[in-house]
């Protein structure tokens, strides 16, 4: 039995991970921001939080990029992998 999510409440994002994360894909971190690099992985937006940070610019459907090891996996998802990400855990909106 699939689990059904009513609302998320504060800044999160519900996601599933994409499988196809390009290998070759760049993200330009300047140089300002270095000691902070992470490997970053796709994911689809499934539901945003009430407080989520980004509402205006991004939605469910949406693509966003966040780093590999975050977030919260959810095991109740039948067999898609789902995570719970907080909102400052986005670092960028694909287009």
């Amino acid at each position: 039995m699939a689990t059904k999510i009513k609302r998320l409440l504060k800044d999160v994002i519900l996601a599933e991970v994409l499988d196809n994360t390009p290998k070759s894909s760049i993200i330009y971190i300047p140089e300002t921001a270095k000691s902070d690099q992470r490997e970053l992985m796709r994911v689809l937006i499934l539901e945003v939080g009430t407080k989520f940070r980004y509402k205006d610019e991004v939605g469910i459907g949406h693509t966003v990029w966040v780093p590999k090891n975050f977030g919260n996996k959810l095991d109740k998802f039948d067999e898609h992998n789902i995570r719970m990400f907080d909102g400052e855990d986005v670092y960028a909106v694909e287009q």
